[in-house]
């Protein structure tokens, strides 16, 4: 996979144009050394399918997790790494339902549930008496009726005359779990030593903050955030996700595992902004809520550089930029941001809904404001006002100016909550009030993003999907924006 793809998965918290300062703030090189010195019985690099192979993994549908062997004698990482294979679970279900094969789901949900129950962490004698042990299935005690439900979801998620979108070749998507910051920098470390050419993409500044990067086709997934109270050299500290609230980590899993998903389905085709509308819904339909932390510089008081701004919100500066330094207390109150109240529950309507309500008071004097398409910003105190408005979507989108720079951090929490509320509705209601024609047309606008190679964009999929253009200029046409838009203020 040539770099830019890579980097286009990296969405929210990688910069291809990133450049690494002339005095770095992380050495990576000594830390992928010390992870080759941990893992490879010397000091050259061994190669990746090596590590892996030392490492306990267990298969969740289209997904193989790799988890270091050596934490499962760790109370605290086996909690962890159950949150994440019972969301990714949840997700797959989720997923199969989406494309209309619920049906044919196999009976894991109690058997799995059951069975993770009776995680504990292994003893250390425990772990060295089984020194071949590598699946969790091995390590854990396993029933064959666990073995054979996860077999068949395997089966499943790979099977194209049930699903429309499979990831070719008939491989699964390998996902590796990076229990502690630590770790998860020193993966970032060593896949610069094992490909030169990722240097330049991951060995950057800002990447102490990341909490997931791309090595070749593998995800490196991190299960704790960067520490918010200033850059440890040490990596030792971090940011429990569990410290922002119940079931985050799940839910960091799921999302960027389904756009992991979507983009391996499809390698040629690279990430849209859809893809990330689509894993938030799917995760709050998983997890029952999503209250991640996004974006370069999200994660961070060090004023990182951002990601190009058009990867995450429309407007007009796809150069990106630099948002300014954040202190812990900011850092907490974005996972409180007015945008995520109720953390998406249900799929952030009533935040839309009271942004929506105050943009239209405010500007109620200028005749030329419509009323149900602004919405107000704020700066991160919460002081101040300023006002954008639809289209977010379609091919007038990116016409706009960006807000003054004291808004964007809420501006990306804006879109953040409008994108994915936009697309639940159109999974509800793009096809009127009929639950079941709904269902049909969500199925087929899925099965259709297979096809975005080149020659159709995801605006020309959803017009042939549902009659009618995704957004237009302003509401005088008639679009599925502009529907939502007025649909708004009267969701449940």
């Amino acid at each position: 996979m040539n770099a830019s793809l890579a980097l286009s998965l990296s969405l929210l918290v990688a910069s291809a144009s990133a450049q690494a300062p002339d005095d770095p703030l992380v050495d990576f090189e000594a830390l992928g050394q010390a992870f080759v010195a941990e893992h490879c019985g010397g000091d050259a690099p061994c190669a990746l399918d090596a590590v892996l192979a030392e490492r306990g993994f267990v298969d969740v549908g289209p997904f193989r997790v790799f988890f270091p062997r050596d934490m499962l004698v760790d109370k605290e990482r086996v909690e962890h790494l159950k949150q994440a294979v019972l969301g990714l679970y949840a997700g797959c279900e989720s997923w199969v339902t989406w494309q209309g094969a619920g049906d044919k789901l196999p009976d894991v949900d109690k058997p799995l549930k059951k069975w993770a129950s009776k995680w504990k962490p292994l003893k250390e004698k425990e772990l060295a008496s089984k020194p071949d042990a590598r699946e969790l299935f091995e390590l854990v005690d396993t029933g064959d009726d666990v073995r054979a439900a996860f077999a068949d979801l395997v089966a499943l998620c790979d099977s194209k005359d049930d699903l429309s979108l499979v990831i070719p070749e008939g491989r699964q998507m390998r996902l590796i779990l990076a229990p502690t910051r630590k770790e998860f920098m020193r993966w970032i470390g060593y896949g610069g030593l094992i490909d030169a050419s990722m240097q330049h993409a991951n060995w950057v500044e800002g990447a102490e903050s990341w909490a997931q990067f791309w090595q070749g086709l593998d995800l490196v997934l991190a299960l704790e955030y960067a520490p918010w109270d200033g850059f440890d050299p040490t990596f030792e500290r971090a940011q429990p996700m569990e410290r922002i609230g119940k079931g985050v980590l799940a839910q960091h899993v799921v999302q960027q595992s389904m756009i992991a998903l979507l983009f391996s389905s499809r390698p040629n085709i690279g990430v849209t902004r859809e893809d990330g509308a689509l894993a938030m819904l799917l995760t709050i339909d998983a997890c029952g809520e999503i209250n991640t932390i996004e974006g370069a510089g999200g994660v961070s008081s060090s004023g990182a550089r951002t990601s190009p701004y058009e990867k995450f919100v429309p407007g007009g500066n796809p150069n990106g930029g630099t948002l300014p330094g954040r202190s812990a207390a900011q850092l907490s109150g974005l996972v409180e941001n007015h945008w995520r109240e109720g953390h998406g529950a249900d799929a952030f309507r009533e935040p839309l809904k009271e942004g929506q309500k105050e943009a239209a008071k405010e500007l109620k004097k200028d005749k030329t404001a419509d009323p149900v398409a602004n919405f107000m910003l704020t700066k991160e105190d919460g002081t101040g006002a300023h006002f954008v408005h639809a289209p977010f979507f379609g091919p007038h989108a990116n016409e706009q100016e960006y807000p003054p720079a004291a808004f964007l951090v809420d501006y990306a929490e804006f879109y953040r909550s409008y994108k994915t509320c936009f697309m639940d509705w159109v999974r509800q209601h793009g096809a009127g009030d009929d639950e079941a024609a709904n269902a049909e047309k969500w199925a087929e606008l899925l099965a259709g993003l297979n096809k975005l190679d080149g020659s159709i964009t995801f605006d020309q999929l959803i017009e042939q999907v549902y009659g009618v253009p995704i957004s237009g200029k302003d509401g005088s046409t008639d679009s599925l924006e502009w529907r939502f838009l007025r649909a708004l203020p009267k969701l449940k």
